[in-house]
C-alpha cells in the first residue's frame, strides 16, 4: 500500500466509523481531523515529488509516479481472451496538483461545515465517502476504477444538495444527478467501444485481453473505436469516422460536468440551493473533474480527432466565457453571479485545450487550480452574507465596508483575482491561454485569431459584473433592505478569517511565484502534447 492509496482510503474508512460512533458535533471535528492528515500525507509526497519525469512517443508508468499496481478480477470470456480490471492508480503533475487543490478545499469545506446542525452524523458520512471517491478519480488510471469513482462522488453530492440545501433543493439536486448521470451514459458508451475492441497481448501466443488501462489504451495500435457498434473502420456517420464521435461523446459528457454551454443549467441551481461547504467543494474541485476527465480520455485517447475538432472545442470555450460573463452580469442573487462566472471561466480551459500549444494546455491546467481556489473564496464570501441575514440579494446591500471591513478586503480580493488583475494567479492562467490560442493561428493553424480576441472580452465583462458587485455592496453608503440586519452584520470570525485568507494567501502566492505550480505541470503537460502532435 502507497501513499496514495491511504490518501483515498482514509477518508472512506472513516466514514465507515463515523457510521459506527454516536452522533455528535465533534464528528465535524473528526471531519476536519481526517482532512488534515491528508494533508500530512499529501505534504510528506510532494517532497518525494519529482519534476524532472523523462518525456517519450507514448505514456508509459515511467510517465508517472507513486503508481500501484494490483490485479483487481478477471472474467474470462472465451478461449482466447479476457478482461483484466486492475487496481491502477498513480499521479503525474497534473493530477498531482488536482489532488493537493482538493486537499486544500476538503479542509476549508470541513472548517465551513461546523455551521452545520441538522443530521449532523449523515453530513459527515456523506462528506467523508465524498471525499474518497475525489481523490480516487484523479489517482485511477483504470478506467474501469475512474468510472468508479466518478460515479460514486454522485450520490454523496446529490444528498448533501437534496437534504442540507435550500428551499428548493430537491428540485436542485434532482436536476444535478440527471445531467451528471446523462454525462456518465454517453462516457459508458466510449468505455464500452473501447472495452469490446481492445486487444492486449498477453505474453501467451494467440491469447488477449480486452484493457481498460489508461496507458496500453493511449497506444494507438492497441484499439480500434471504429468497431463500435461493430461498424466497419472506415465507416462514417454525419461524415465523422467512429473514433470522432467517440470523442465528441466524450467531449460532451465531461463538458457537463465542466460545465459548458449550453449544458450547463444544471450549475446555477446547485449552487443556489447548496449549503455553502458544498458550493466550495462543488466550485472548487467537482468542475476540475470535468476538465481532468477531458484531458484524461479525451485528448490522451482521441489525440488526433481532438486536433480534428480543435475547432468546436473552442468554439463552445469562447461561448461559454461570452455567455457565463453576461449572465453573471445580470445576476442579482450573488450566489448565482459566481456560478455564472465559473461558467465562463472553465470556458479558458477549453480554449487552452483546443490550442494545443504549450502555452495554451498550460494555461488550461493552471486555471483548472486557479479557479479551485478563487471560486471557492467567492462562495466563503457569499455564505458569510447569508449566515448573517439569510440573504443574498446584492441590490439589499450598500456600504458593507463600513460594517465589515475584514469581509470587504476578503471580498475585494476574490474579485479582482477573478477578474484577472495581475499578482493573482487567474491573470497567469489568463495569460497563459490567450497566448497559447493566439500562437495556435500561427504555428498549427488549428484556432483562428478572432477566438481568442473575442474571449479576450470575456475579461472585459469579468471586470465589470466585480468592479459593479463590489461597488454596489461595499461602497457607498450604508444601507441594508432590513433594519434588523445592521446589528447582525458584524466582521469575520476567526474561522471564517482562517478560510477566506487561507485561500486569499495561495491565489497571491500563485499569482506572484507561478513558476511552484508550471513546474509541476510542465513535464505532464509536454507529454500530453507530444501525444497531440504525434
Amino acid at each position: 500500500m502507497n501513499w496514495l492509496t491511504i490518501l483515498i482510503f482514509l477518508p472512506i474508512l472513516s466514514a465507515l466509523v463515523v457510521g459506527l460512533l454516536p452522533t455528535g458535533a465533534y464528528l465535524k471535528k473528526i471531519n476536519i481531523a481526517v482532512a488534515g492528515l491528508q494533508l500530512v500525507v499529501f505534504s510528506w509526497m510532494a517532497i518525494g515529488f519529482s519534476t524532472d519525469v523523462p518525456t517519450s512517443s507514448e505514456y508509459s508508468e515511467a510517465s508517472f509516479q507513486f503508481v500501484e499496481r494490483a490485479n483487481w478480477f478477471e472474467l474470462g470470456l472465451g478461449a482466447n481472451n479476457s478482461l483484466d480490471v486492475d487496481y491502477f492508480v498513480a499521479v503525474d503533475g497534473i493530477s498531482f496538483s488536482l489532488i493537493g487543490l482538493s486537499i486544500v478545499i476538503l479542509i476549508i469545506a470541513a472548517v465551513s461545515s461546523l455551521s452545520i446542525q441538522k443530521n449532523i452524523k449523515g453530513y459527515v458520512v456523506l462528506f467523508l465517502l465524498l471525499n474518497g471517491a475525489i481523490i480516487g478519480c484523479f489517482a485511477a488510471l483504470d478506467l474501469f476504477l475512474f468510472y468508479l469513482f466518478f460515479e460514486f462522488m454522485l450520490l454523496p453530492m446529490y444528498f448533501l444538495i437534496g437534504i442540507w440545501g435550500g428551499p428548493r433543493r430537491e428540485y436542485a439536486s434532482i436536476k444535478f444527478f440527471l445531467y451528471t448521470l446523462l454525462g456518465s451514459i454517453l462516457i459508458l458508451i466510449v468505455l464500452i467501444a473501447l472495452y469490446s475492441s481492445s486487444y492486449v497481448p498477453t505474453g501467451v501466443e494467440g491469447v488477449y485481453s480486452h484493457s481498460l488501462n489508461l496507458i496500453d489504451l493511449s497506444k494507438a495500435a492497441n484499439y480500434h473505436v471504429e468497431g463500435l457498434l461493430h461498424a466497419e473502420q472506415s465507416g462514417t456517420l454525419l461524415g465523422l469516422t467512429w473514433r470522432h464521435w467517440a470523442f465528441v461523446l466524450v467531449f460532451i459528457g465531461f463538458g457537463i460536468k465542466l460545465p459548458m454551454f449550453p449544458f450547463h443549467t444544471w450549475l446555477p441551481d446547485a449552487h443556489v440551493e447548496a449549503p455553502t461547504p458544498i458550493s466550495v467543494i462543488l466550485a472548487g474541485i467537482l468542475l476540475k473533474v470535468g476538465g481532468y476527465g477531458l484531458i484524461r480520455m479525451g485528448y490522451m485517447l482521441f489525440p488526433s480527432e481532438a486536433n480534428d475538432l480543435a475547432w468546436w472545442v473552442a468554439l463552445m470555450g469562447v461561448i461559454s466565457i461570452i455567455y457565463g460573463g453576461l449572465n453573471a452580469l445580470g445576476s442579482n442573487d450573488l450566489k448565482k453571479l459566481i456560478a455564472y462566472s465559473s461558467v465562463g471561466h472553465m470556458g479558458f480551459v477549453l480554449l487552452g485545450l483546443a490550442s494545443a500549444t504549450s502555452e495554451g494546455v498550460l494555461g488550461a491546467t493552471y486555471q483548472m487550480i486557479s479557479h479551485g481556489l478563487i471560486s471557492p473564496m467567492l462562495f466563503l464570501v457569499s455564505g458569510v452574507l447569508y449566515d448573517r441575514t439569510h440573504n443574498r440579494e446584492i441590490n439589499n446591500y450598500s456600504g458593507l465596508a463600513s460594517k465589515m471591513k475584514l469581509l470587504t478586503v476578503a471580498a475585494v480580493v476574490a474579485f479582482f483575482a477573478s477578474l484577472g488583475l495581475p499578482m493573482f494567479s487567474g491573470f497567469v492562467a489568463e495569460l497563459l491561454t490567450l497566448l497559447g490560442s493566439f500562437k495556435s493561428g500561427a504555428t498549427n493553424g488549428l484556432l483562428p485569431h478572432w477566438m481568442p480576441v473575442v474571449a479576450t472580452f470575456g475579461i472585459v465583462i469579468s471586470a465589470a459584473y466585480a468592479l459593479w458587485t463590489i461597488q454596489r455592496m461595499f461602497f457607498g453608503p450604508f444601507s441594508v433592505k432590513e433594519q434588523s440586519w445592521s446589528d447582525q452584520l458584524y466582521d469575520l470570525t476567526s474561522r471564517e478569517k482562517f478560510m477566506l485568507f487561507s485561500l486569499a494567501g495561495l491565489i497571491l502566492f500563485l499569482g506572484v511565484f507561478p513558476s511552484f505550480l508550471i513546474d509541476m505541470l510542465d513535464q505532464s503537460v509536454a507529454q500530453l502534447l507530444i501525444l497531440m502532435q504525434n
